[in-house]
């Protein structure tokens, strides 16, 4: 009898501590799984922030460039060469083009035009070296603009012109004669396509540019 309640006792014994132990693992087992659950919410956490902000750098507006109209002086870099090259001639009909694009580009994004044509242009006998300006036939206009890099890729597109920088405020950059520019005569016209309409260049003359 005493043997049979050893035996039980035994049994018991080793009964309760494996329930114990088992109890003991499964919280380890819980908590590792929570431990888990936690990273991986904290990793998900991280990758949305980060999908989110490349997503809103991504909808940023590029900063405006500055509007020269303002009232103070800014730099103003120029293109310049006879009226008949900058408005008539048929090696340079791109031109055209590449300012009505500018236009429709400000007007999508809001900015204010800061370019424009300028005939005769009164700042041209202090910023035009006198070598060149012998050269440079008359009527002269030119492209005036305070966005330095576009008049960089201008001055590539238009190649024959000459190019300067100076200091004003947008009237006295902007000041010139519209009345000088010449009655062209027409011109033999040998590509497929027709000509830009004569007058093309009145929009971008300072008196029209909004």
């Amino acid at each position: 009898f005493f043997f049979f309640v050893v035996v039980v006792v035994v049994v018991v014994v080793v009964v309760m501590s494996s329930s114990m132990m088992s109890s003991s693992s499964r919280s380890s087992l819980s908590s590792r799984s929570s431990v888990r659950a936690s990273r991986r919410q904290q990793i998900h956490a991280a990758v949305s922030a980060q999908a989110s902000s490349k997503q809103q750098q991504g909808t940023v507006r590029p900063t405006p460039p500055v509007n020269p109209r303002d009232g103070s002086a800014h730099e103003f870099q120029f293109l310049v060469a006879n009226a008949n090259f900058m408005l008539n001639d048929v090696q340079n009909e791109s031109m055209a083009e590449q300012l009505r694009e500018r236009v429709r580009y400000y007007g999508e994004m809001e900015y204010a035009v800061d370019f424009a044509l300028v005939c005769e242009p009164e700042w041209l006998e202090k910023n035009v070296p006198a070598d060149q300006l012998a050269k440079l036939g008359r009527p002269a206009v030119a492209l005036v603009s305070t966005e330095k890099d576009w008049m960089v890729f201008m001055r590539l597109r238009l190649d024959r012109v000459i190019s300067g920088s100076f200091n004003a405020t947008w009237e006295e950059a902007t000041k010139g004669d519209s009345e000088k520019i010449p009655d062209f005569p027409p011109q033999k016209w040998i590509a497929p396509y027709s000509p830009y309409a004569k007058g093309w260049w009145e929009k971008f003359l300072p008196e029209n540019v909004n």
